[in-house]
């Protein structure tokens, strides 16, 4: 045995016989000497079922010596590490990584499809979770435990962090928690399923990230339920962003910030469809926005517009900006001028307002839907107006609508019927 170098491939001769020269240096190594003179670099070893492989480098001459070496030496490392090259190379999904679907999903009709807004979701979920975590991770062994820890992981803050966006004045902030575990594995369980139709990933490790447990969220049933919250929140609003309001702890929030939380308030619009909307898709004269399908939740698979109708006081705080500043995204950053950020602004309102620490943005749009159903509005109607797909997400406001009738018409009876008994 000598070292594989390219002074002693320069001596090889064609052989009478088949022959394996072997490095002295890097075990398993060799190249096979043919009478042809058609030699080749091959690696050899046993894998995990102790079964002696030989695989194929590539023809002397086509590689170098140390091209060889080195491909040899990325071959013992995954030996190494449990995984069988020779398989791998007849079957490439053996060395595929959760973060080649993860390309090929990206590449894919389901997300192109998907409304910009739910990419933009998926794409964060994809970059702060899952690639971080398992994205280095073999799509072959993927089993529940291999889920449950993802799970887990972000669930507990692994992905955790907080730090510079690259903006000016811009910061990444990732919590984690249990609901960013549960949208993750969700969206890491519809990469599978797509991977099993596109014949990538397995049926049984779509079958096992499927059976994994990762619970429910929690009901997000808190909504404005009377006038006088509506007008604490409102007059907060306006404190808020009054310059002529001191405040040793914050400085006003931005006038666009709470007005783009105003018109969630009187349309029941989506937070991202208030974020994102541009003034081309305002009419004040008719008293609409207007979304086009590719650009709202819902219109990639209904191929419809959205429609979002304007209350007067809608259109009084659309109408107070300068016909000037009428172009491009409505509530513009002022940093960046760049789409507003309502997060941290809407915990600060929450806060200020005295209200129900779970009461979310999308809390005002559950908000309207159930005073709709109250007034009597149908279903369809209240589904129309909401931009919901189907008439299954607004039947909950109906319900809600008749116990708090049922609940209304007790009080009052009640109060009637003191002296009265059966």
């Amino acid at each position: 045995m000598a070292k594989i170098s390219k002074r002693l491939v320069d001596t090889i001769r064609p052989s009478e016989q088949r022959m394996t020269v072997w490095d002295d240096t890097l075990k398993g190594f060799g190249i096979i000497v043919r009478p042809s003179s058609v030699h080749s670099y091959v690696f050899s070893y046993r894998n995990a079922a102790n079964r002696k492989r030989n695989i194929t480098i590539g023809k002397v001459g086509t590689l170098t010596p140390t091209e060889a070496r080195k491909q040899a030496e990325l071959y013992r490392f995954k030996i190494i590490n449990g995984n069988d090259p020779l398989e791998e190379k007849y079957d490439p999904t053996k060395s595929f990584t959760v973060t080649n679907l993860i390309d090929e999903y990206l590449k894919s009709v389901a997300y192109l499809n998907k409304a910009d807004s739910t990419r933009y979701t998926d794409i964060c979920r994809i970059d702060r979770h899952i690639k971080p975590l398992v994205g280095n991770r073999l799509v072959s062994s993927i089993d529940m435990r291999f889920v449950e820890k993802l799970f887990r992981d972000i669930a507990s803050g692994k992905t955790k962090r907080d730090k510079p966006s690259g903006k000016k004045f811009g910061r990444s902030t990732v919590r984690g928690g249990e609901g960013a575990a549960r949208s993750t594995i969700r969206l890491f369980r519809a990469i599978l399923s797509w991977g099993e139709k596109a014949a990538l990933v397995d049926h049984n490790i779509v079958r096992a990230a499927r059976n994994v447990d990762i619970g429910r969220d929690g009901k997000r049933e808190t909504i404005l339920d009377d006038p006088e919250a509506y007008e604490q929140l409102w007059h907060t609003l306006d404190r808020l962003s009054d310059p002529d309001q001191e405040n040793e702890n914050h400085a006003p929030i931005q006038q666009e910030a709470t007005d783009a939380i105003k018109v969630i308030m009187l349309t029941g619009a989506r937070k991202g469809e208030i974020t994102n909307l541009l003034w081309e898709q305002v009419d004040l004269e008719s008293g609409i926005i207007s979304i086009d399908p590719h650009l709202h939740k819902t219109g990639r698979r209904t191929g419809d517009r959205r429609i979002i109708g304007l209350p007067q006081l809608a259109i009084e705080i659309l109408s107070s900006y300068s016909v000037e500043l009428r172009a491009g995204l409505v509530f513009k950053s002022k940093r960046s001028s760049d789409v507003i950020d309502l997060s941290k602004i809407w915990r600060r309102v929450r806060e200020e307002a005295n209200l129900p620490p779970t009461l979310g943005l999308h809390g005002l749009r559950h908000s309207l839907a159930s005073h709709m159903a109250m007034d009597g509005a149908s279903a369809s109607e209240i589904m129309t107006a909401l931009g919901h797909r189907d008439i299954t997400s607004t039947q909950r406001y109906i319900h809600w609508a008749l116990a708090s009738r049922q609940s209304l018409a007790e009080n009052a009876v009640s109060k009637l019927t003191e002296g009265i008994s059966l």
